[in-house]
């Protein structure tokens, strides 16, 4: 500021470039107001630029000194009043151009205008608002005819809209900005080709605006459609920031899957080595938008991706960034609750070494110690809660818990393994402590409320038949697995990458008509490329795999990722009903970047082997703190352990009257929803249900007959039922109705529908939104003797058999009933048409 002040004191030095002095008299006043001298001082220098651009500037150059004067009053000095008493006389300079670059100084005036009327610093009469609006809008719109000046044109279209925003804001009328969003789309589809057109000004102005337009959808197209158009203008990287900045704007809890799709763009284009400091702020955001939807595998992959990339940072920098910290709490959170115990082991293991490694205060290693501590009870409300099969699993499992700092675990487990003694002598516990205060004690950890997300198998990673699983849609995905390292990564790269796929599909009406879809991961040195065997009707699928293709080698993450992509596509048409499979793939994986999403998870072993020199984790890597093994005992203590399913059913009933005739609030999270289905849609399908027919003995129940055209067909879905639910189904699972005087038809018509029992018979899905797959027909006979029959036999027995039947020489002859695959049911419902309720 010094150097520039005593240039402009030259006379000789700027004899004849009397507008160049203009441009450094400006200077020296913005750079007095960056330094924040005294508002005099600034003010001086602003006055001395404005009376220099008026004795020998150009136009341009008064305008501008006199726009920053007023801008910086009211910036930096908070003078809303000298903003309004200045404006006119500005306006009255600037309406004398026809340049929109020049009129966009008014535009910015009159947007700090609208500012202080919404914030309550001026009222709207007092600034002449609407008047000055009107004034600005009528010499813009004259410019947006300009045919042949296409630049300047585009310019004044962007200040139009920026004005109307801000109409919208001030007269409340937030449901006129889905058309303004839909004119910006407009204005940069033609600014593409236009190369002179100065983008910044209205990129910056859209990006701004997300903090009023909520999450609207057409608000949501205008980003995407600007990163794509700054991809092109400038770079990718600059295109996946403004997707970042979107994400930021968002609320975890109440967006997560518009989060989802933004940050899965945004980490692709933010791979570049520069913009590593922004991949890791879109991977954070990105691991607790997958948590927060329930899309754990993909949250772990994430996490995992991020904590490679904070170590690649550490490596150039010398120096572990204190936020792996973070990272691998966040990491640890969610192996307990996918309840993988590798992995949580692991990353307890590095929170310790970060404690006595990185440069933290004494502060911030107290608090690390308390997330550890936080963690451990954690631990030990999921080992009290685990099933003796798993606990027979662990009995080496107490030493490397001590060996970690893990001393709640560690008595949770011994306690649950049934050796209290060891509790006492060790002074885990005092000599004193009774039997009843121990088992109080476990019993309140036990049902702490993190244990109904802590309840159920628990993955080891030992060489021997597993199986990991998640939820998607409400419909539960099994990977069945042999055990090895390269069957380990494989599964945990297909649920992972199947989670990444459909992380936004909860949003697309996507259905899933299957409850649990099973998949056997078999490896073979026979085939070339993943593919699935070809019999469809079966309950378990097998997923081929070829024995060269590895996860680990970072050659093969094309073919891999290709692989998850159609391995995804494969459980999407078999297990989900969807209107156009190609248009729901082309969304899924190219508009909402699930091809990003999946990339991430593919490349999961070499992230974790960049942190843990390994690929995978496994129990055995403890093994050398493991002094005894403590076998699980045949006597040991009991716990009382709360039905938490029971608790809130009890609520659900009491809340039952309140809440009928609600629309229910859309899904936020995969586990939210529940899929009930007894229909096999692929069997159903084959078999060709043309049908009823009715069959009696008189010393049993009588017979209902699904009459089918195909025998193998017809067989499956039987002997599905049959395998799921015996033969006979004590529980109602299959519902069969009867719906009789249906409307506008023969009284003697009716409808048979089959579908899975009434979900709200069903204490553990209570709290969820529930997904039904059905299936009836119409039966259309010319009187009712058949049916009235059938129900006068049912009632005595309370009972009836259900069973295929297959139609004959196209039903001219009886059908032949399949007795063999018969179904002992009891419960039947038969209603009129009229009293079928809404829903």
């Amino acid at each position: 500021l010094e150097d520039i002040e005593h240039s402009l004191d030259d006379p000789e030095e700027y004899q004849g470039i009397e507008r160049q002095r203009v441009t450094e008299t400006l200077i020296a006043a913005k750079l007095s107001r960056h330094l924040e001298r005294p508002r005099p001082e600034t003010e001086g220098r602003f006055l001395r630029a404005i009376r220099l651009a008026d004795k020998d500037g150009t136009y341009r150059q008064k305008l501008e000194t006199r726009y920053e004067h007023i801008w910086t009053a009211y910036w930096w000095f908070d003078d809303f009043q000298f903003l309004n008493e200045s404006y006119t006389a500005f306006e009255t300079l600037a309406l004398q151009s026809d340049s929109a670059s020049e009129l966009e100084f008014s535009c910015n005036l009159l947007q700090l205008l609208s500012n202080s009327v919404i914030h309550g610093h001026i009222s709207s009469d007092e600034c002449k608002l609407d008047e000055r609006t009107a004034t600005l809008k009528q010499a813009l719109e004259q410019i947006t005819d300009e045919k042949d000046r296409p630049n300047n044109s585009l310019e004044a279209q962007v200040s139009l809209l920026i004005i109307q925003v801000n109409q919208c804001i001030i007269n409340q009328k937030n449901e006129e900005l889905v058309n303004i969003w839909n004119e910006f789309f407009v204005i940069l589809e033609k600014a593409i080709g236009l190369g002179e057109f100065n983008a910044d000004r209205m990129v910056s102005m859209i990006e701004v605006f997300g903090r009023i337009a909520g999450n609207d959808p057409a608000y949501n197209n205008l980003i995407e459609k600007t990163a794509e158009f700054i991809a092109k203008r400038k770079s990718e990287a600059e295109g996946a920031l403004t997707l970042l900045r979107r994400a930021q704007q968002l609320d975890l809890f109440d967006n997560k899957f518009d989060m989802i799709r933004f940050l899965g763009k945004a980490v692709a284009g933010l791979s570049k080595r520069e913009y590593s400091e922004y991949l890791i702020d879109a991977l954070v955001l990105l691991t607790y938008a997958y948590r927060s939807a329930g899309m754990l595998w993909a949250a772990r992959g994430t996490c995992i991706f991020l904590a490679g990339a904070l170590v690649i940072k550490g490596e150039e920098e010398s120096e572990l960034p204190i936020s792996i910290v973070p990272t691998m709490k966040h990491l640890a959170w969610l192996a307990l609750e996918l309840r993988h115990l590798p992995d949580f082991l692991y990353s307890i293991q590095l929170l310790n070494g970060a404690v006595t490694v990185l440069p933290l205060s004494e502060d911030s290693k107290l608090k690390v110690k308390q997330d550890i501590f936080e963690l451990d009870a954690a631990l030990g409300c999921l080992l009290l809660n685990l099933e003796e099969n798993d606990l027979r699993k662990l009995g080496k499992l107490p030493d490397i818990l001590a060996a970690l700092g893990l001393f709640t675990a560690r008595a949770a487990l011994l306690y649950q393994l049934g050796y209290t003694n060891i509790l006492r002598s060790d002074g885990s516990f005092p000599e004193s402590e009774s039997d009843e205060e121990l088992a109080r004690c476990f019993s309140s950890l036990a049902n702490q409320p993190a244990a109904q997300e802590l309840r159920g198998s628990i993955i080891l990673n030992t060489e021997e038949p597993q199986t990991l699983s998640t939820k998607i849609l409400g419909m539960t995905v099994e990977v069945n697995i042999e055990g090895n390292l390269q069957s380990i990564l494989i599964a945990e790269a297909v649920l992972g990458s199947l989670e990444a796929f459909f992380s936004t599909a909860i949003e697309q009406r996507i259905l899933p008509h299957t409850e649990k879809l099973s998949i056997n991961l078999l490896e073979s040195d026979d085939v070339r490329k993943p593919s699935f065997e070809p019999d469809s009707l079966e309950m378990i699928r097998t997923l081929l795999w070829p024995s060269t293709l590895s996860p680990i080698n970072f050659e093969h993450q094309n073919d891999i990722q290709k692989a998850l992509v159609e391995v995804s596509g494969y459980v999407l048409a078999k297990s989900c009903f969807i209107k156009n499979v190609e248009d729901t793939l082309q969304k899924l994986c190219v508009n909402e970047g699930g091809f990003q999403r999946m990339g991430i998870v593919a490349s999961v072993p070499n992230s974790y082997h960049r942190i843990a020199s390994k690929n995978i984790s496994r129990i055995d890597d403890w093994q050398e703190a493991v002094r005894k093994s403590y076998e699980l005992r045949g006597t040991r203590p009991s716990l009382t352990l709360i039905d938490f399913k029971d608790e809130n059913c009890a609520t659900e009933a009491d809340d039952r009257e309140s809440r009928k005739g609600k629309v229910p609030t859309e899904p936020k999270d995969h586990r939210a929803l529940s899929v009930r289905s007894v229909i096999d849609v692929h069997a159903w399908n084959q078999a060709c249900w043309r049908g009823v027919a009715y069959a009696q003995d008189p010393f049993k129940p009588p017979y209902l007959a699904f009459m089918f055209e195909n025998e193998t067909g017809a067989r499956k879905i039987f002997e599905h039922w049959r395998e799921r639910f015996g033969a006979s189904d004590e529980d109602d699972n299959i519902t069969i109705s009867i719906i009789r005087e249906l409307p506008q038809q023969s009284k003697h018509h009716y409808c048979i529908l089959i579908t899975s029992k009434h979900p709200d018979a069903k204490k553990d899905e209570s709290d969820q939104t529930i997904i039904m797959a059905t299936r009836f027909t119409i039966m259309e006979p010319d009187n009712g003797i058949n049916l009235e029959n059938f129900l006068k036999l049912h009632d005595p027995f309370n009972a009836f058999y259900l069973l295929p039947a297959l139609l004959k020489g196209n039903g001219s002859v009886p059908p032949e009933f399949l007795f063999d695959l018969a179904i002992l049911k009891r419960d039947l419902t038969v209603k009129l048409a009229k009293d079928v309720g809404e829903h």
